[in-house]
């Protein structure tokens, strides 16, 4: 398996999928910007979608 490190495009992308991955890295700047996202009304769907995908992974860790 891979491990990968992505950013807030590839979290907005609904193909992205956690399981395909050993383990996943995301920039605590991505978090902070889906969560401005999430109040956005053109990508407010795909930002919550994208916070409930990574609290649900078990293979996630957040990077400073």
């Amino acid at each position: 398996m891979r491990k990968v490190f992505v950013d807030t495009n590839v979290l907005l992308n609904p193909k992205f999928n956690f399981d395909n991955y050993e383990k996943v890295y995301i920039s605590i700047t991505s978090i902070e910007e889906l969560d401005n996202l999430k109040r956005d009304d053109r990508m407010g769907y795909q930002a919550r979608e994208a916070i409930r995908k990574i609290i649900n992974a078990d293979n996630v860790d957040i990077k400073l």
